[in-house]
């Protein structure tokens, strides 16, 4: 065989697979893999829960530093009120003078330091039926000293401007001093504060 011939066989053997394998590579590294979706999974949603049992709401209370005394029928007043300090002013009818008065505790009544000291009476013709009971202690001839104790109420009328008793305990502070001491109740003017109504009884602190 020619030399010639057979340079060309070997070198069209070697150069035909070799360019069959490199368009066989080409083509595999331009063909797009395949591009795997992931699948999102459904999340649970969480579902508050309502309570099947309401908060109980507190009922308010008439007054929370006295005990209104007496029913709120125009057509009953309270037990003894026609010998009460409020007798003059007619149960169940608009008053025709603002006034409070102070059925207990009785004049020159004793009460130990640290003590409770219970205060009872009636009241009309206040603004929203308010009242200020307080303790004070005493000197005849000296300018009003500050209060020993002091308590906001409310008195029970049946309509406003009608008469309504009240009843309330009061702390004597054991440090109050020892001698008379004088029980006051009253109720000021919401336009200008002067007091419209005020009544008072003195006692003995010891």
């Amino acid at each position: 065989m020619n030399t010639g011939r057979l340079g060309r066989l070997v070198q069209f053997g070697v150069v035909v697979p070799l360019a069959a394998t490199m368009l066989l590579a080409a083509c595999t590294s331009e063909a797009p893999r395949p591009t795997a979706t992931p699948t999102a999974s459904p999340t649970a949603t969480p579902t508050a829960t309502a309570s099947s049992s309401p908060t109980p709401t507190p009922s308010p209370t008439p007054n929370a530093t006295g005990t209104p005394v007496g029913p709120s029928s125009k057509d009953m007043p309270p037990a003894g009120y026609a010998q009460s300090c409020a007798k003059d002013a007619p149960w169940g009818k608009i008053v025709t003078k603002a006034f409070v008065c102070l059925d207990a505790p009785a004049k020159d009544a004793h009460v130990a330091r640290g003590g409770t000291l219970t205060v009872r009476g009636y009241a009309g013709g206040s603004f929203e039926s308010n009242v200020v009971v307080e303790v004070r202690p005493f000197v005849a001839g000296q300018p009003p000293a500050s209060s020993l104790v002091m308590r906001p109420l409310t008195y029970a009328a049946p309509d406003m401007g009608m008469p309504g008793g009240w009843q309330v305990d009061l702390p004597i502070p054991a440090s109050a001093p020892r001698g008379p001491a004088r029980v006051v109740a009253h109720f000021e003017s919401p336009k200008d504060g002067s007091t419209v109504a005020q009544t008072s009884i003195d006692i003995v602190v010891e």
